[in-house]
């Protein structure tokens, strides 16, 4: 009987330790877990001024973009993530930050995120990287574009930012829109209301002035081109007359009536084709009509050898289109990327010419 307890004892030792050895086991992989989501969260978050540690660690781990010494010996360092192997100024992580640092003998004095976003693609114009001294006031300013992942925003965004040297405080002025055949490589858009740097006039004058000089901002090239019955206004025109906005991310808006266009002298069909391909062409004795990938249908009328929109559209997919003559006044449209295959009639000879 006491060799009997004696082994349930014995064994009730071992069962215990095996027990102890296990808590001990998983509580160290807890542990070395812990540690591993928290050095990768390290890489991934925008740094914070409550942190020193973090935002030492989120700098070091970052590419440096630029860099310069002021007067008072610190360093001032430009990063950002998540950069293209092939160009360090087109971020292309599911979240991107741009952040600033001031150093003084390699040591972080402050950092301030200068911007951050997720599923965007986001571009840093290198050329337009510069300085600005006046008096005592030192800026740096800089311009990054966003641009939407994936098919269902259409907008982009411009940030332009000063970020005030002594202070490391930056300020944003923002400039929103969508491309159009008046803009190659720059959005047509607006600025957006500004209300901190409505309290700081000064600074919302170098960044306005700085702005305004992007490549990235539409402009009229002449006075003449802010006439609204300019050519190249074609699009806002014939958005206006008919009160329509069809620029889409995905599907189509579908045809209305009636129809209200303007002619041109000028050959709308050639500052349409900078932007896009023409996907199909028809034409009789009397017009010629155009039909751009996803975008605009045209027409030329032989007689008074004039161009004019007969259609404003565009989207990221769902709306390509299809022409077809039905009768010699009248064209049919199909909208050949929608699976409904909708179809649309226009009869040139209604449209109403203002």
């Amino acid at each position: 009987m006491k060799q009997a307890i004696f082994f349930y004892r014995i064994s009730q030792a071992i069962v215990c330790f095996v027990w102890l050895m296990l808590v001990v086991s998983c509580g160290y992989q807890q542990n070395e877990q812990q540690k591993t989501v928290k050095e990768d969260t390290v890489l991934t978050e925008a740094p914070s001024e409550s942190n020193s540690n973090e935002t030492n660690e989120v700098q070091d781990a970052l590419p440096a973009l630029y860099s310069f010494n002021t007067i008072g010996g610190e360093v001032i360092g430009i990063a950002a993530s998540e950069q293209s192997e092939h160009d360090p100024f087109f971020l292309i992580g599911d979240a991107n930050y741009i952040v600033a640092t001031k150093y003084l003998d390699e040591r972080v004095i402050k950092a301030d995120t200068l911007l951050k976003n997720e599923f965007v693609y986001t571009r840093v114009d290198s050329a337009c990287i510069q300085q600005k001294k006046e008096g005592n006031n030192h800026y740096l300013l800089l311009t990054a574009k966003e641009t939407f992942k994936g098919q269902a925003i259409t907008e982009k965004t411009i940030n332009f930012i000063l970020l005030d040297v002594n202070s490391l405080e930056h300020y944003t002025l923002v400039y929103e829109g969508t491309s159009s055949v008046r803009c190659y490589e720059c959005i047509d858009g607006d600025y957006l209301p500004a209300p901190l740097l409505d309290k700081k006039p000064g600074l919302k004058s170098i960044l306005f002035e700085y702005a305004n000089k992007s490549k990235w901002v539409y402009r009229p090239a002449t006075q003449t081109e802010k006439d609204a019955r300019h050519f190249i206004n074609y699009e806002q025109k014939w958005n206006e007359d008919n009160q329509e906005d069809n620029h889409l991310a995905n599907g189509h808006s579908g045809v209305s009536e009636p129809i209200y266009s303007t002619y041109y002298k000028e050959d709308i069909f050639k500052l349409t084709a900078a932007h896009a391909s023409v996907t199909d062409s028809i034409e009789n004795e009397h017009f010629k009509i155009l039909s751009y990938f996803r975008g605009n249908i045209l027409g030329f009328d032989k007689q008074k050898q004039l161009y004019f929109p007969v259609y404003i559209e565009s989207c990221i997919t769902g709306c390509d289109k299809k022409i077809k003559f039905i009768s010699p006044q009248t064209i049919e449209i199909l909208y050949d990327e929608y699976s409904g295959k909708e179809v649309y009639t226009v009869e040139l000879n209604k449209i109403r010419f203002q």
